[in-house]
């Protein structure tokens, strides 16, 4: 992943170290590796020292910041950058079952997930890992950042000039162990010259007092954006599709009832998620489609995954669907006068309840259609299952009956098994 803009000093020194790279500044190549042998005897001497880990800054990707405790890079929807070692993904299936399907990826996770797992982790490491210079964490394969300023230039200075990617990486590979621990060298050199000056400045008639060192506080987890961890029946006021009702607003009627985040801690609000590609949208969405898909009390669930039985794999088509209809979360509702086309994610537009009774559009129901992202998922597929029943051979089939422009129904239909074949790419599992 690459780095971005990190203010304007950084930044000047940071382009100009890069030319100077790039030219003649720099012949020497980086031809030594570190072997496994090494890697083991540095992790088995960091993991025996009881002192504890200098807390440093890390460089994080642009759209993110740096999180010191656990040391991670969090985007704006509420991410932490993976990837994480293979010890603490089991231990995270383990603990929490109900979200083994994202602890076993290698993928970024949800930041109040990590949270969840900051107990497990020992000198600021986690399971699998033992602590390093400057922060950072050591294990035999892999070595975690984020990486500080120093690290990353001592890095970017050895290595030739077709490996200097990898130096922005949040992840390093074992080989680049040196450079984390040569730039912490330097640092604790500068930090032991300034140290001397200051005792030698001190009267000597007796020794030094030593300070006082305060008790390294946590800072406070971060309150970020949760997405699809409540349906509105669970929690009313759970906005974290949208906080805003555009059918109500074509009307010119007002909202009067309490939510629970602004706009910008939405999916239509996050710009990290409305930058991602369509396998980073899917990857995203997942959990939430997972709730809805794989719902052994709901009776459309179970309908249209008996239909997917031998046809399609069932979670990347309920998503094709939804792709063709907001591409996966990235369009507004459009009303006009109170008439819209559709309303929320996957663009509702009967809601009927689990009886098959339609649902009024006066019913205060549609307030969790419209901003709760599992709520409208669920009355989504309720409407495509409702399809499904009628036995369609295959998906395309389905997407056909199921879009209500007459004209555009190959059309719809086509899209959809486009979308479906892209997102079984994906290779979500």
């Amino acid at each position: 992943m690459k780095l971005g803009k990190h203010g304007t000093t950084c930044l000047e020194f940071f382009c100009w170290f890069s030319l100077c790279l790039s030219s003649s500044c720099v012949t020497e190549n980086f031809d030594d590796k570190i072997d496994a042998a090494n890697v083991k005897k540095a992790t088995a001497e960091v993991a025996s020292s009881s002192g504890p880990v200098p807390e440093r800054g890390g460089i994080c990707p642009d759209g993110t910041r740096f999180n010191s405790f656990p040391r991670v890079c969090v985007t704006r929807g509420g991410f932490a950058l993976g990837p994480f070692p293979f010890e603490l993904q089991e231990l995270c299936r383990q603990m929490l079952p109900d979200d083994a399907s994202t602890c076993v990826q290698k993928q970024d996770w949800p930041f109040e997930l990590l949270m969840s797992l900051v107990s497990l982790y020992k000198l600021g490491c986690p399971p699998g890992t033992s602590p390093g210079q400057s922060g950072v964490c050591v294990a035999p394969d892999n070595i975690y950042g984020p990486f500080t300023l120093q690290q990353l230039m001592a890095c970017r200075a050895s290595v030739a000039s077709a490996q200097q990617k990898q130096c922005d990486e949040i992840v390093w590979p074992p080989d680049f162990l040196k450079f984390a621990n040569e730039s912490a060298s330097e640092q604790k050199k500068t930090e032991l010259k300034e140290s001397s000056t200051n005792v030698d400045s001190l009267p000597q008639t007796q020794p030094p007092a030593k300070a006082e060192i305060p008790a390294k506080t946590i800072e406070e987890a971060p309150k970020v954006p949760t997405f699809c961890v409540y349906s509105w029946d669970e929690v009313p006021g759970t906005a974290d599709f949208t906080t805003v009702d555009l059918r109500s607003k074509s009307l010119r009627m007002k909202q009067n009832y309490p939510l629970d985040r602004t706009e910008e801690s939405t999916l239509l609000g996050s710009r990290d998620f409305q930058n991602l590609d369509m396998c980073g949208r899917a990857r995203f969405l997942k959990g939430c489609f997972q709730k809805i898909v794989f719902d052994n009390n709901s009776p459309a669930a179970q309908t249209f995954r008996a239909w997917a039985v031998g046809r399609v794999r069932p979670l990347e088509a309920h998503m094709a669907v939804v792709m063709n209809q907001t591409r996966l979360g990235l369009w507004h509702d459009e009303c006009w006068r109170g008439r819209c086309k559709g309303i929320g994610i996957s663009r509702v537009t009967t809601a009927r309840t689990v009886t098959g009774k339609r649902i009024t559009n006066a019913d205060t129901l549609w307030r969790g259609i419209t901003h709760n992202i599992v709520t409208n998922l669920r009355f989504g597929l309720r409407q495509i299952s409702a399809k499904a029943a009628e036995g369609p051979s295959d998906l395309y089939q389905l997407a056909y009956s199921f879009s209500a422009h007459s004209g555009k129904q190959e059309r719809f239909a086509q899209d959809v098994d486009k979308y479906y074949r892209q997102l079984v790419a994906c290779q979500l599992d």
